[in-house]
């Protein structure tokens, strides 16, 4: 029995983005496999990356 390990692609973009890029990185997410789209709001990268680690797929 074989055990893969699955690697995660946490998608975010600047504190202040414009609508093209959170469009962009929404499709993105559709595209790329095991990737998650964390919204950057005010979270530091920390936040950001604690958000992404803590992400469970649906399903």
């Amino acid at each position: 029995m074989s055990s893969t390990i699955m690697g995660l692609i946490a998608l975010t973009s600047s504190r202040d983005a414009g609508i093209r890029m959170r469009q962009f990185l929404n499709e993105l997410e559709l595209v790329i496999p095991n990737a998650v789209k964390v919204n950057r709001g005010k979270l530091s990268i920390i936040e950001v990356a604690s958000k992404a680690l803590a992400w469970e797929p649906i399903g």
